[in-house]
């Protein structure tokens, strides 16, 4: 059972196809489903399995690339188990460093 709403849904599954990994390929299933278990369920568990993966094609200059790096470098995020939104808001980071990154187009990197 998910804990997400279904409008959170219908945002993460197209947040979760845009993920990169540091040759600029989809993230595939297996860590797709690890990210979404910690969007869904923010617990140690999850967010152990979830911190050190590469959501963020590498190729764009001064980019965070995992999503430990976007949560500290993007969002509110300090340490521990991040919230709900938090990991939201830094796969939306990722999907527009990624699309900036397909399309040639520069991003704030902060």
């Amino acid at each position: 059972m998910s804990n997400l709403t279904e409008i959170e849904k219908r945002h993460l599954f197209p947040l979760l196809s845009e993920c990169r990994n540091a040759i600029g390929q989809w993230i595939g299933v297996d860590v797709a489903v690890r990210l979404r278990a910690l969007a869904e369920t923010p617990t140690e568990q999850t967010w152990a399995d979830a911190r050190s993966i590469i959501v963020a094609d590498a190729t764009v200059p001064g980019i965070n690339s995992t999503l430990w790096q976007i949560l500290l470098a993007e969002t509110s995020y300090v340490s521990g188990i991040p919230s709900r939104e938090e990991v939201f808001a830094a796969l939306e980071w990722a999907a527009t460093a990624n699309r900036a990154a397909l399309t040639g187009e520069s991003i704030a990197v902060a």
